[in-house]
C-alpha cells in the first residue's frame, strides 16, 4: 500500500470497507472490564468508551473533556472541523468517567495507539470474537475474508456505534447530525449499521 508520508514516519491507517458497530451489551460488557493491574489499558478502554457514548471525532475529544461537569444534562463544545455547536447528551457512561476522573481527565492517548490497544481489549469480550464477514475490492476483484468482530474495530466504529444506537432508540435523524456534526444526511445513513 502506497504511503506518501512514510519518509516523515507517519503512518495512515485505512479503514475496512465492512465496518462493525458495537452492541449495546457490548458497549456495556467493554465498561464492565477490569483493568485495575492494567493502568494503561484501562486509559485506553475509558478513552474508547468516550468516543462510544458521544461520538465526538478525535479533533474533538480535548473539546468535550473541558466540558464535562456533573451539573448538566449535555455538553456543549466548538466542533473543530466544523466551527458549529455540537450538543452530546450526558449519558451515564461518560457521567460514570468523570466521576471516576474527577473530571481531571487524563491526557489523550494517540489514536494509534488506541487503534492498535482497543483491538487487543475487545477480544477480551466474548461476543467479539464472532466470525464477521468483510468485503471489499482489490484490483479490480471481489474479496472475502472472514475475520472476527475485535479485529475490524476502529477509531470511526465508535461514531457508527453512536449514530446506530441512537437512530434504533428513535431519535430523528435531524437530531443525530446536530450529535455526530454531519452536515449530510446521506453522510450520516452510511455510519448508521441498523437492522
Amino acid at each position: 500500500e502506497y504511503n506518501p508520508f512514510k519518509h516523515h514516519g507517519i503512518v495512515i491507517y485505512t479503514e475496512e470497507t465492512d465496518s462493525v458497530v458495537f452492541t449495546k451489551e457490548e458497549m456495556l460488557a467493554l465498561e464492565e472490564l477490569d483493568f485495575t493491574d492494567n493502568p494503561f489499558h484501562n486509559k485506553i478502554r475509558d478513552q474508547y468508551l468516550i468516543y462510544l457514548w458521544s461520538g465526538v471525532r478525535k479533533s474533538d475529544l480535548r473539546n468535550l473533556l473541558a466540558v464535562v461537569n456533573p451539573n448538566t444534562n449535555k455538553y456543549a463544545f466548538r466542533s473543530e472541523k466544523t466551527g458549529e455547536l455540537c450538543e452530546i447528551p450526558a449519558f451515564e457512561t461518560i457521567k460514570r468517567l468523570g466521576e471516576k476522573y474527577q473530571y481531571n481527565f487524563p491526557e489523550p492517548i494517540h489514536d494509534t495507539i488506541v487503534l492498535e490497544e482497543i483491538k487487543k481489549i475487545c477480544k477480551l469480550i466474548p461476543s467479539m470474537n464472532n466470525n464477521v464477514e468483510k468485503k471489499y475490492t482489490k484490483g479490480g476483484i471481489n474479496k472475502r475474508d472472514i475475520k472476527n468482530k475485535y479485529q475490524l474495530v476502529c477509531i470511526h466504529t465508535a461514531r457508527r456505534t453512536l449514530a446506530t444506537q441512537l437512530y434504533e432508540h428513535g431519535l430523528p435523524l435531524a437530531q443525530i447530525m446536530k450529535i455526530t456534526g454531519h452536515k449530510k444526511l446521506s453522510t450520516l445513513q452510511k455510519y448508521i449499521k441498523s437492522d
